[in-house]
């Protein structure tokens, strides 16, 4: 399942997760259910991957939702998840130790560095070796310590605090929480940096 939907045209990320048991699991996916997160791509495209490649005896689980009618015209109504956004803001505070190297933009080309790590990672930052190659998935928690590849991006500074958090003037955070049905949004219009 997970194969044929990464290779659908405009697809940019699936996760697909099963349970097995008769009972809802953890995560709230009913027994003998199978959970499609997916990114992108077209939703008819998906709803026939999912009947395809799917066995009868599992039902699917999501907030999207396409029916599809097989052979014999009977209709099933196959669900997947599309991730609800999480908005992440950010606060940064720099202390600029290069005047020679600090560009005149310098907190705006950080918001920037930020916004694209969270999408392609270290390798949108022209960074190829030794860093993480993805951005932050569905999923996946926004650590705050990941943050300071794309603000070391900047030239120039030294960083002196990171904040994040799902309001405006985050508190000091290890990270935040995002569930397997979430995905966290980064703008640069939620991206403080604080320059001295």
């Amino acid at each position: 399942i997970w194969g044929n939907l990464r290779d659908l045209q405009g697809v940019s990320f699936a996760r697909v997760l099963s349970n097995r048991t008769k009972l809802p699991n953890a995560n709230g996916i009913p027994g003998k259910a199978i959970a499609a997160v997916v990114v992108g791509g077209d939703n008819l495209e998906i709803a026939k991957v999912l009947l395809a490649r799917t066995s009868d005896a599992a039902e699917w689980f999501g907030n999207t939702s396409e029916v599809l009618f097989d052979l014999q015209g009977e209709p099933y109504s196959i669900s997947w998840i599309r991730p609800n956004d999480v908005d992440i803001f950010v606060e940064v505070d720099v202390t600029i130790t290069n005047t020679g190297t600090w560009p005149s933009n310098g907190d705006q080309l950080i918001a920037e560095a930020i916004v694209i790590y969270s999408v392609e990672g270290a390798p949108g930052l022209g960074i190829n070796e030794g860093f993480r190659r993805d951005g932050f998935v569905p999923g996946v928690d926004v650590e705050t310590s990941r943050l300071y590849t794309p603000i070391n991006s900047v030239p120039g500074h030294r960083v002196t605090a990171v904040r994040v958090g799902v309001t405006v003037s985050p508190g000091v955070t290890v990270s935040v929480p995002i569930a397997f049905d979430e995905q966290s949004r980064f703008d640069v219009s939620r991206i403080v940096v604080n320059v001295t």
